[in-house]
């Protein structure tokens, strides 16, 4: 499963619940994308580093569980809001597509946190996405320089739900730089809808 496929499987169960195929069935489908998913993703993101799936540590196993067990838990609750949005309600399915795409994103915030771990010396800068607007945590990140163990020790990745722009349509990368690392610690995130303005829904 790459990140297309990902993305087929997760429109694929919104499309089946807004069709009105049983809750229960979406919610398999759901849960079996993510598990897949993200332990694709993370394979993807520590391979990135020669680290291979059977070569992982137990730290780097715990947080893969810990991020396919976050998303878990706010199915039942994506599943009432597909069925809530449905065509039987008269809604279209552009209506519900973006939350779906939302979720999509999940897989490249995955990927990060397994380059991140398993990469941990490697310098990466930040790089603010190419989107009209960005938010005022994106802004302040945009082109400091860390260490992967310093942007893990305080979460800070593209995509992540603790930023400002609640990380569902965020583009910004962190890249791989020979520059300076920036002085100081990272600047304490407002987290999700926090710049005051411009606040986006969120992921459930």
């Amino acid at each position: 499963m790459s990140l297309s496929t990902y993305r087929t499987s997760i429109r694929a169960a919104f499309r089946n619940g807004w069709n009105g195929a049983s809750p229960l069935d979406v919610a398999d489908q759901l849960y079996s994308a993510i598990r897949r998913g993200f332990e694709l993703a993370w394979q993807e993101g520590s391979k990135s580093c020669g680290i291979l799936a059977t070569e992982r540590t137990k730290e780097e196993q715990d947080k893969l569980n810990l991020l396919i067990g976050d998303n878990f838990q706010y199915v039942a609750r994506l599943t009432t809001w597909i069925f809530e949005h449905s065509k039987a309600n008269g809604y279209k399915f552009s209506d519900v597509l973006y939350r779906a795409d939302e979720w999509v994103a999940r897989y490249e915030y995955v990927t990060i946190v397994g380059r991140e771990m398993a990469c941990a010396d490697v310098k990466e800068i930040w790089l603010r996405g190419s989107t009209t607007q960005s938010c005022c945590d994106c802004l302040r990140l945009h082109g400091r320089v860390y260490r992967n163990s310093i942007w893990h020790k305080y979460g800070i990745e593209p995509q992540s739900p603790t930023l400002a722009c609640f990380g569902g349509h965020c583009g910004c990368k962190r890249v791989k730089t020979d520059q300076p690392v920036t002085k100081g610690r990272p600047p304490a995130l407002r987290g999700p809808g926090g710049c005051g303005k411009g606040k986006r829904k969120e992921l459930v």
